[in-house]
């Protein structure tokens, strides 16, 4: 499977994001506030959905996903199981640790 590039994909969702905060801005003052039925149905739909793409691409671009978040704290935990059985096998052979 293709995947492009991870400067491409920040550019381009920088792109989308200026193109939907664009939109919104032009478009909200022109929706009217006292709509009943299905014109506001389709209002709340339209705004609600701008509203996902917004914070989708701006999830994008603050890089907040929560398993790159677990991969930064995999690290250390590895580190300190290899740590902890290096002390086991020091015990193991009469060894002192040191500090």
């Amino acid at each position: 499977m293709f995947r492009p590039v991870k400067e491409k994909r920040f550019s381009a969702s920088f792109l989308y994001l200026i193109f939907a905060l664009v939109l919104v801005v032009w478009a909200t003052p022109r929706l009217r506030v006292d709509t009943t039925g299905w014109h506001g149905v389709f209002q709340f739909g339209w705004l609600t959905l701008a509203m996902v793409i917004i914070a989708a691409n701006l999830w994008f671009l603050l890089d907040a996903s929560p398993q790159r978040n677990r991969r930064s704290i995999a690290v250390p935990m590895r580190v300190r199981r290899v740590a902890k059985r290096s002390r086991v096998r020091m015990k193991a052979n009469g060894e002192k640790e040191t500090r």
